[in-house]
């Protein structure tokens, strides 16, 4: 510590020279960042490359924002004067999307902008090692969904049974209130059945009922399944041709629900 350094609430700070310089780098890095976040195609790998800089250095403490001569209280406040308001997930996404580019079995950034940010983020959750290209090319084909679930299972893969985790992902839907209730009581019953609480801690007891029911449904109306399966594909079918006679081009899938009924009269004719 240099005798002009001084200490405030348990904190050293710089000399009025150091704290000059520090100032300079500061203001450097924040505009390398800003004009990396002002091009037409921005870099996903870079601005986390410069955005972990930053942060790492300490320097956006000594960025100087407007009004004022301090730099930020916080890093997020700095991210987000940059980028606009964001969570804390996305700014510490962005970190974690900097280790991919570096260190072992580094990702190309053109692999990275194509993954985007969720995605890479994912991703950097693993060993260098386990980054494959396979894993990567399925990263950059599946949705985001999937791809938590393949990288939990194969960090999964590492850990002790106790140690190992579920995937969950929001999932809603409306119904009518008995509706809810006559599924909430069933729910509450059918987690405890012997089947369901058999001891294994890699699902919990509501996952573990909600794949028990469905199970239940797949083998009970197997042959009416088969059924709408080809029902469905007869009305793909239908509205594929209809498509080619009017020259559209977009792919239809199974109709929505507000097309049910008129489909039913489209497959008959």
């Amino acid at each position: 510590m240099k005798k002009n350094d001084m200490g405030v609430a348990g904190q050293i700070l710089p000399s009025e020279r150091d704290r000059r310089k520090l100032i300079s780098m500061a203001t450097a890095l924040d505009k390398e960042i800003r004009r990396e976040i002002e091009l037409v195609q921005t870099s996903l790998s870079r601005l986390a490359h410069l955005l972990s800089e930053m942060h790492d250095s300490d320097l956006w403490k000594y960025v100087q924002s407007k009004g004022q001569d301090a730099g930020f209280s916080r890093f997020e406040h700095y991210v987000e004067s940059v980028l606009g308001p964001m969570g804390r997930s996305k700014i510490y996404d962005l970190l974690a999307v900097s280790r991919l580019g570096g260190g072992n079995n580094p990702v190309p950034a053109e692999t990275i902008q194509k993954l985007g940010r969720v995605k890479a983020a994912e991703i950097a959750r693993l060993d260098p090692t386990e980054r494959t290209p396979e894993l990567l090319q399925e990263a950059v084909e599946q949705s985001v969904p999937v791809l938590k679930q393949r990288v939990q299972e194969i960090i999964n893969k590492s850990l002790p049974p106790a140690q190992r985790r579920e995937v969950h992902v929001f999932f809603s839907r409306s119904y009518p209130p008995q509706v809810i209730n006559k599924f909430e009581q069933l729910e509450a019953r059918g987690c405890f059945i012997e089947g369901i609480r058999d001891g294994d801690r890699t699902l919990t007891l509501r996952s573990k009922f909600m794949l028990a029911l469905i199970f239940c449904f797949e083998s009970t109306y197997a042959t009416e399944l088969a059924e709408a399966d080809r029902y469905i594909e007869a009305m793909k079918s239908n509205k594929m041709q209809d498509a080619r006679a009017n020259d559209d081009e977009e792919e239809y899938g199974p109709p929505e629900p507000a097309e049910f009924d008129a489909a039913i009269g489209e497959v008959g004719q």
